[in-house]
């Protein structure tokens, strides 16, 4: 393949994994300047987000001033010097035989090693080394990710590794990857990388199909079988423009062993995309995957094979983001991404589409368990229009995700994964379907519980018994199965605290509907000497009767009905609460039934509370 060295390839890297590559002519005095805006443009890039800056040629004196003033403090690097203006001839053709003998761009620039204690030589092993792509949405590959040396090729959706590839004793290929024991440092790792790149050129073959006396498909080969490793060497857009002319391209690799590209234009088109989508995933780690080049960049924009099977449920995997596109109140499509990805809502949005013939149009709100990125958003607002959009993740900045995966994975711990799922569904439907005409209630909860953090970040509250137990608000309704429906009400749908406070004394006003207060002999504690009466308070519809002691004047009705001064309250489900004067056996009873009550429910734990005219006082609550 021939590499044109009057190309100046700038690389502008946001972050460890993830790259906006351009091309300009390599005597622009303002190459770097006409490169930036072509990234910036097409993928929404900001100058801050910019770590390091490679170029294959060293800037110009404008472009040096330009970098000083776009750029705050970023490294850059280039390969060859820029010569004076009657040298260029001579550079040219000095740069063309270096990249030649070792293609200083064959490859994305790795991600920086981690420090090995000591080096293995990786000479002393059989196998010919060979770049190997994987895939980012498949735990397996997730999992190589992390633990062997791999670079980015397309943002962090597809990487590869080195490899060396073996024949087994029954005529089948096997990959051992380079592990970190065996490098030294990132000179060395790039140094094999550049290798493995001109050992994978050379067994490379190229086959072209015609059609109507033109080439309509470039098909490519290789010796051992990893002709889709072809993905990674930066200068295969501009080896097929200059060959066959194709200026956008879309390459399909449906296996490890093939890859094939068409024009972007091209009636092709949507036979790749019917290959890739219906082709099996016959690697742990990679799955058929449709990509489009540019110029300018690399962009998937289908993922075929099976849906990937987390190692544990999207809920609580921290490095998987779920996707929501929901149709209406009770159809939702989804699509696993990676936490990552700047561009995860556009990729699961083609995969919908493909999968389940979704239009935009349909879509009437966009949930995921990780916050959009600015280009998201951005495709959200372009696709969808003004369509709501949830997350449950902050998005934190390029450093930050180590940080923010520790946290998730704390607050996945704490929350049930029924919980999240429910919350994600919800805030993106805005309320359930069974609950759509209900009255909105209080919720109460327990500060104790570890969820409680989240809540208050995500829900507006208020405390009702000092800082133990604080309410939220929710539509309620039994659904058709039963079972009961909640449409909580999140931050974002409440306009101000004037608002909040109206939402909340409606909510609290509409607890009384239906409200029961009966004596009970369930207990047993009326039989007992000194025993007293025990009441139960209930709602007809069975629904949220606890927030009763949400009212203000709860105190002065009871007791108006009951003639007890003063109350004690077990509350060991939100449905119902018991009542008993205090210093009566029903009182004790009440304290023991707490007190052996396992926690049952999501937001209250069984809660004891004495009730006088002055207030609540937490008496009591269950072990966790």
């Amino acid at each position: 393949m021939t590499i044109d060295a009057s190309r100046n390839t700038v690389t502008f890297r946001l972050g460890s994994d993830r790259t906006l590559t351009a091309e300009v002519p390599a005597r622009a005095a303002d190459g770097i300047r006409r490169a930036w805006r072509t990234v910036a443009d097409e993928h929404d890039a900001r100058p801050e987000t910019v770590t390091a800056i490679d170029c294959r040629w060293q800037p110009s004196v404008m472009d040096t001033r330009y970098l000083e003033l776009t750029f705050d403090d970023v490294d850059v690097t280039y390969a060859f010097a820029r010569p004076a203006v009657d040298g260029w001839d001579a550079a040219l053709a000095d740069a063309t035989r270096a990249l030649e003998d070792a293609p200083h761009q064959a490859l994305q620039h790795p991600t920086a090693p981690r420090p090995a204690a000591e080096a293995a030589t990786s000479g002393d092993r059989p196998g010919e080394l060979l770049p190997v792509v994987h895939s980012m949405s498949l735990p397996a590959g997730r999992e190589l990710w992390d633990t062997v040396p791999a670079f980015a090729v397309v943002d962090t959706a597809l990487f590869a590794t080195l490899a060396r590839i073996t024949t087994t004793p029954d005529g089948m290929l096997a990959a051992e990857s380079v592990g970190w024991d065996e490098i030294s440092g990132q000179e060395e790792f790039l140094s094999m990388a550049k290798d493995a790149a001109l050992r994978l050129m050379a067994g490379l073959d190229m086959e072209t199909v015609t059609s109507d006396g033109e080439i309509a498909l470039v098909r490519i080969r290789h010796d051992e079988q990893v002709a889709g490793s072809a993905i990674v060497l930066a200068n295969l857009h501009g080896t097929i423009l200059e060959r066959y002319g194709w200026d956008a391209q879309i390459v399909a690799i449906p296996y490890p062993n093939e890859l094939m590209i068409v024009p972007a234009d091209s009636p092709a088109m949507d036979q790749l995309r019917a290959l890739v989508r219906n082709a099996e995933a016959r690697s742990a780690t990679f799955r058929p995957t449709l990509i489009r080049l540019t110029a300018t960049g690399r962009e998937i924009l289908l993922e075929g094979g099976a849906e990937p099977e987390p190692t544990e449920d999207p809920a609580t995997d921290p490095a998987v983001n779920v996707v929501n596109f929901h149709r209406g109140t009770d159809d939702v499509h989804s699509a696993l991404m990676t936490a990552r990805d700047d561009h995860a809502v556009r990729r699961a949005w083609a995969q919908v589409v493909e999968r389940d013939g979704v239009r935009a149009g349909q879509v009437t709100a966009v949930a995921a368990h990780w916050e959009p990125s600015v280009a998201d958003k951005e495709f959200i607002a372009e696709t969808f229009g003004d369509v709501q959009h949830f997350f449950i993740m902050g998005r934190p900045d390029e450093n930050g995700w180590d940080e923010a995966y520790e946290t998730a994975r704390r607050l996945n711990e704490e929350v049930q994964r029924q919980r999240i799922e429910e919350e994600l569904a919800n805030a993106s439907q805005g309320i359930l379907e069974s609950t759509r005409d209900a009255a909105v209630l209080p919720v109460l909860r327990s500060t104790s519980l570890p969820s409680s953090d989240w809540i208050k970040e995500t829900r507006p509250s208020w405390p009702v018994v000092g800082d133990a137990i604080y309410a939220t608000l929710a539509r309620v309704a039994l659904t058709p199965r039963g079972t009961v429906g909640m449409g909580h009400i999140l931050h974002s749908q409440v306009t101000d605290d004037e608002d909040f406070q109206r939402q909340a004394a409606d909510a609290v006003a509409a607890v009384l509907d239906g409200l029961v207060l009966e004596a009970t002999d369930e207990l047993g504690a009326a039989d007992e000497p000194g025993g007293d009466t025990t009441c139960r308070v209930t709602r007809r519809d069975g629904l949220l009767a606890a927030g009763a002691i949400c009212l203000p004047d709860f105190h002065e009705r009871i007791c108006a009905i009951t003639g007890w001064p003063e109350l004690v309250i077990a509350i060991t489900c939100p449905d119902h609460m018991y009542l008993a004067r205090p210093g009566t056996s029903a009182a004790d009873t009440l304290r023991t039934m707490v007190a052996e009550s396992a926690v049952e429910d999501r937001e209250l734990r069984p809660t004891l509370l004495r009730c006088t005219a002055d207030g609540f006082e937490l008496l009591l609550e269950s072990a966790l």
